[in-house]
């Protein structure tokens, strides 16, 4: 067993290789690829660590797929914002192996105020309301829901979500006093 996780390891080693001058044009920096048999969270099958220029990947059917999926973040940014949806699309463009899943669906995402304040409030209804700031706040936002690829470049789209924010986080607060019971 031990001998074909190796074997295994050395050919996706190699498939960086090739894939970084195929699609990337050489441009990634070089990373250790490791295959492991799972990654912590759950139904993830791959894993980059930018600092330590190392992708982590479990045996499976999309292994190639998962590996351009890493190098993609490589190449772009950690989270799966507007930056690194431009690079799967380019990517699957190129030929590059891409599972559909990986695939941006529809146009970019565009934030209304109505969608963001109701982000906001399920933020500050399931966490210390108090504790919450903007840019944690934005910085959680665009990874999950996405609108800009970064909080300044959000902050050029949206100029009014900070005032919105402080809205809603100050009606949250003013409904959990008064809630709160008085002795």
């Amino acid at each position: 067993m031990e001998n074909e996780w190796s074997d295994l390891q050395r050919k996706f080693q190699s498939l960086f290789q090739e894939f970084n001058l195929k699609y990337f044009d050489g441009r990634l920096p070089h990373y250790h690829v490791k295959v492991v048999s799972d990654i912590t969270r759950a139904g993830e099958q791959g894993q980059i660590n930018r600092k330590r220029r190392l992708i982590r990947l479990t045996p499976g059917d999309c292994m190639e797929a998962t590996l351009v999926h890493e190098m993609a973040h490589a190449a772009s940014n950690v989270h799966h914002a507007a930056k690194w949806q431009g690079e799967m699309k380019r990517l699957l463009v190129a030929g590059a192996p891409v599972c559909e899943v990986d695939l941006p669906i529809g146009p970019p995402v565009r934030i209304t105020k109505g969608i963001f304040r109701k982000e906001v409030e399920g933020a500050l209804h399931s966490e210390d309301c108090a504790q919450i700031d903007f840019r944690l706040f934005i910085r959680e936002f665009l990874r999950s829901v996405g609108g800009a690829p970064s909080i300044a470049a959000f902050e050029r789209t949206y100029p009014w979500a900070r005032a919105e924010f402080a809205a809603t986080k100050k009606s949250a607060l003013g409904q959990l006093r008064r809630s709160r019971p008085s002795f």
